[in-house]
Formats: structure tokens, sequence, C-alpha cells
């Protein structure tokens, strides 16, 4: 079933890993992007086991020590991970789809919060993985960021984070071209995303 997301850029993804959850295996998401990318994922990668997860995610997981929050969890594939391995993890998520997606299967503490806003007791790891650095949004906005999250880690704990690669891809011959980095002084770390 496709949905079309509305100003919520968000939207789409929920109803994506909802459909997806309740059944509907071939559930697709078509990330829009500004560096002109139409980039169709399968929703069953949300939803992926420890074996099928990517190098960077398993090196992460790997570096988690102490108490870890799972900023942005999405359905909760690496706290249900770092929960087998005897983890304790606070899995905090602001889409409501996922939130009740993560409690049907079976994270231990989730919480329905934005991370930005987020204050809870000090972690070891935080842990922001598949593009998790995003919620900052811009380059002005990450020195904010570093002192909310700061505030979030023990002395001495570390934030594991990745983020994609923000040269375009040109994916068929007839892709439009578009300029990146762009010329008119923006950071080339900052592109939009929209969920469809």
């Amino acid at each position: 079933m496709a949905h079309r997301s509305s100003d919520n850029p968000l939207e789409g993804h929920g109803r994506a890993l909802r459909d997806f959850h309740a059944g509907a295996r071939d559930a697709t998401i078509t990330v829009h992007s500004a560096l002109g990318e139409h980039d169709p994922i399968p929703v069953s990668l949300f939803f992926r086991q420890p074996e099928n997860f990517f190098p960077f995610e398993r090196a992460a997981l790997e570096l988690c020590r102490g108490t870890v929050l799972d900023f942005g969890a999405g359905t909760g594939v690496h706290s249900l991970a770092l929960q087998d391995l005897g983890f304790s993890v606070t899995a905090l998520e602001v889409l409501p789809e996922a939130v009740e997606i993560m409690r049907d299967r079976g994270v231990q503490h989730v919480v329905p919060e934005d991370g930005l806003t987020y204050y809870g007791q000090p972690v070891d790891t935080m842990l922001m993985l598949m593009n998790g650095i995003g919620p900052v949004a811009t380059l002005e906005s990450l020195e904010k960021f570093l002192l909310h999250v700061g505030r979030l880690l023990r002395p001495g704990g570390q934030i594991l984070v990745d983020s994609a690669e923000v040269t375009r891809r040109q994916e068929a011959p007839d892709a439009p071209r578009i300029e990146w980095p762009p010329r008119t002084g923006e950071y080339v770390g900052e592109a939009w995303i929209r969920l469809e």
C-alpha cells in the first residue's frame, strides 16, 4: 500500500514501518533528498537481525560499554541486539509507530521522546546509528546539540554516531544533474530528506 507523506517528513516512514510490522513484507519507503536522489528502500532494512547489520553497525555495537542510550532507536534493532548481549538500554524514539513497534518486539525500556529535549539519567554510551546525526539538522545546531547530549553522558562517556556520505551518486545516465556541494556557501553536510 502506498502512502504519501504530509508536511511531517517522518509520517511516511511511520506508516511504512507500521505496514511492514502488520505483515506487508513488500513495503518500501522512497527517500527524496536535496542530493537529487529518489531511492526506494525496502522497509525490511529497519527490521533486520544482527547477522544482517552493516559492518559499521557491528563495530559500533562492539564499542558499546556500560549503560546505553539508543538515540533515535527506530524499530529497536540495535536496542534488541544490545539487550541480547546483556546491556541496559534506553531506546529513545519520537515516532509513535516506531515506539509501538519496539514495545511489541520486546524492547524493555522505551522512552517516547525527542532526544533533543530529553533529560534522563546519564549513560556511558550514546548510540546514534542509521544516519543518527540527522536530528541535529544544521551545522549551526551542532554546538547546542553537543552541549545537550554532554549532560546525558557520564564522565568518560562516548557517542557512537554515523552519517551518510554527502557526495551525490550518479544513479542513471538520465538522472538530473545537481550541483553538489552547493556554491551558495551552505555547509556540505546539510541536506533535506522527505520520506514517501
